[in-house]
């Protein structure tokens, strides 16, 4: 395990938003559903038809996190804090950063744009997750959903995987959120969800 925040401790607050961040088929639904006991999960919204053109795949995504973001706003407004912990799967970075690794760079600037025209609620926490690419492409073959062919079938692409996996980070640094990543090679599912766990205990409580 790496972490860019050192003995991390958060401010005491009545909700925390930490992000479940990194690549693709890196297992965020497995961290998710572990912790959804404990937790307030939002899971990315997925569908079985996405746009087929990358510019409307991430204006799809991002106004998908707006959704989410106005929902987390009336969890928080109705002050019921039984669970304290509200976890979202993927944050707006990831819009941005497959954005920025398959759109022109007009394109981009548009998204851009859309992304700054609303205040989005800021992570008190991100956990990024890392792999090598060749875990990657081996679970994204094993997987029978169409999804895996988005963007030209680029997400099996070694190039493609680590130019989001960087720019993921690179904007996640730039935006100031306190984030810790965690590299998963070696790490059984149910191993790495309890080292978050653990980890959420520690700095928020």
């Amino acid at each position: 395990m790496s972490s860019s925040q050192k003995n991390l401790k958060l401010p005491r607050k009545n909700y925390y938003i930490i992000g479940i961040e990194g690549i693709h088929a890196i297992g965020k639904s497995t961290i998710l559903n572990f912790l959804a006991k404990k937790c307030i999960i939002y899971e990315e919204r997925l569908c079985e038809v996405i746009p087929e053109y990358p510019y409307a795949t991430q204006l799809y995504f991002l106004s998908g996190y707006i959704q989410r973001d106005q929902r987390i706003r009336d969890i928080m407004k109705q002050g019921d804090a039984s669970k304290k912990i509200i976890i979202t799967d993927r944050t707006p970075f990831s819009a941005l950063a497959y954005g920025y690794a398959t759109l022109s760079p007009e394109e981009y600037n548009a998204l851009l744009t859309v992304y700054k025209s609303y205040r989005f609620l800021k992570e008190d926490l991100i956990f990024l997750l890392h792999a090598d690419p060749e875990i990657i492409i081996r679970r994204m073959e094993e997987r029978k959903e169409s999804h895996r062919n988005l963007f030209g079938g680029r997400l099996l692409n070694v190039d493609f995987i680590n130019l989001v996996s960087f720019s993921l980070e690179q904007m996640i640094q730039k935006s100031g959120t306190p984030y810790i990543s965690l590299n998963v090679n070696g790490f059984t599912p149910v191993e790495l969800s309890e080292k978050i766990e653990t980890l959420i205990q520690d700095t928020c409580f």
